[in-house]
């Protein structure tokens, strides 16, 4: 096998996938010729021998121990709430330990209270077996390291594990304490995987496997509202300004994890560094939060609610007021690329945001450059619209009310459409910049 001439790869595109589009050579031993074995480091081979270590027989103690950790863990109709429950248990009494030596069995994992990733495989198997609930093991990879390649059946694609429930569609993440369903690593969906589900021949349970795609959890998952109310008429130097954010999915995760990884204290701290990005660094009245800690992630929004005074996004030009709205919103990526282009986009997952700013103003104070906010940047694939930033304004009765909204609904974005895609990014962070000006009559 050779190669040469290979163009390079830039590894600062923001962004990328830069790993996806890297050559590289894999390979695997495919046949013995003294014994004669052939197609030797095949799923189905892989599958059969995989299923039996997850799946042992249970003996009369394992099965009864199963039975009183199950009763511990609250019952409901909802499918979706049950797996929830089951997950929370499972991480709140076992530790995962990835060098831990393997249980005897499944008795000895709940009493020593760690478990090693098959072990906790095993675990996680037998309780969804206790509970009747239908699910296939996923094995897949890291997509930002080594993408699972479906057509070259190698065992490098198998290095993380996921469960898939067909009824609701959704996966759990058994080994990150911090995750919970329908939320998983983010870098293990967009990806392709090895399923294997349980089938029955002859009497005897057996795994088979089939090559699936992992979907990320949709864009209504991880959006983020924010409401902003800015009350000039007390004050045009100094407005009363009240913010709200539903922080949700991925990033309400993010955020609901550090209350339990953080004393009270340190909490606090984390909270007034989110806060500032938000009151411009200034000092806020009041801060409170709803929904924070690890029993609301993948149920509720973490909630902030802010309110501050605005004084130090006003200056005074000339008896005029300068008012710089759009740093209310938070700071913004803004995305350059000063060579071009080489790869196409890949995110995360799909987000969105929707905004809300109200500014209420004062009888005689009229507001000026409003057609600052009307912007309309989209990215379309297919004829559909992906990705875009969509603002507009209303003013009735003293009151400018401006909407806008931001989304990413899908993780790819050709390479042709880099510039529609930027155009989006940039005009958040454009946004961010809007200044008005308040005048009295």
């Amino acid at each position: 096998v050779s190669d040469k001439n290979i163009a390079a790869l830039e590894d600062d595109e923001k962004y990328s996938n830069r790993d996806v589009y890297l050559k590289l050579f894999r390979y695997k031993l495919d046949e013995n010729f003294y014994t004669g074995a052939k197609n030797i480091n095949s799923y189905a081979k892989f599958t059969s021998n995989f299923y039996d270590r997850i799946n042992p027989v249970l003996d009369k103690k394992d099965m009864k121990t199963i039975t009183d950790f199950c009763s511990q863990v609250p019952k409901t109709s909802d499918l979706q709430a049950q797996i929830w429950n089951i997950e929370n248990k499972i991480k709140k009494t076992i530790s995962f330990n990835l060098y831990a030596e393997s249980a005897e069995s499944i008795a000895a994992i709940l009493k020593n209270k760690q478990a090693n990733k098959i072990d906790l495989l095993k675990l996680y198997s037998a309780v969804f077996r206790e509970f009747k609930i239908e699910n296939k093991l996923v094995l897949t990879s890291n997509r930002f390291e080594i993408p699972f390649e479906k057509d070259f059946e190698s065992y490098e694609n198998l290095d993380e594990a996921l469960f898939y429930f067909p009824a609701i569609k959704k996966y759990l993440t058994p080994s990150e304490i911090e995750y919970r369903i329908p939320l998983f690593p983010d870098n293990l969906g967009n990806n392709n995987g090895l399923f294997i589900s349980e089938k029955i021949f002859g009497g005897v349970n057996m795994g088979v496997s089939e090559i699936n795609f992992i979907e990320l959890p949709g864009v209504e998952i991880t959006t983020d509202y924010m409401g902003i109310t800015t009350d000039f008429t007390e004050d045009l130097e100094n407005p009363k300004i009240t913010t709200s954010i539903d922080f949700g999915g991925f990033t309400a995760m993010k955020l609901q994890t550090i209350k339990y990884f953080s004393s009270a204290e340190q909490y606090q701290t984390i909270l007034k560094s989110i806060a500032e990005n938000y009151t411009i660094n200034t000092e806020y009245s009041s801060l409170k939060t709803e929904n924070d800690g690890v029993e609301n992630i993948g149920k509720k929004p973490f909630v902030m609610k802010l309110t501050f005074d605005g004084k130090d996004l006003i200056q005074n030009a000339g008896g005029n007021y300068l008012f710089s709205v759009g740093k209310l919103i938070g700071s913004q990526m803004e995305l350059y690329q000063e060579n071009k282009r080489t790869l196409p986009v890949e995110i995360n997952h799909p987000h969105a945001y929707q905004r809300t700013l109200k500014i209420i103003l004062p009888k005689g104070v009229t507001a000026k450059n409003l057609e600052k906010f009307n912007m309309n940047f989209k990215t379309d694939l297919n004829n559909k619209t992906e990705a875009g930033f969509v603002s507009s304004y209303t003013e009735k009765d003293g009151v400018i009310t401006v909407t806008n909204t931001e989304f990413y609904n899908i993780v790819n974005y050709p390479l042709e459409k880099f510039n529609e895609y930027k155009d989006v990014i940039n005009a958040a962070a454009d946004f961010n910049k809007i200044v008005i000006m308040l005048t009295k009559n």
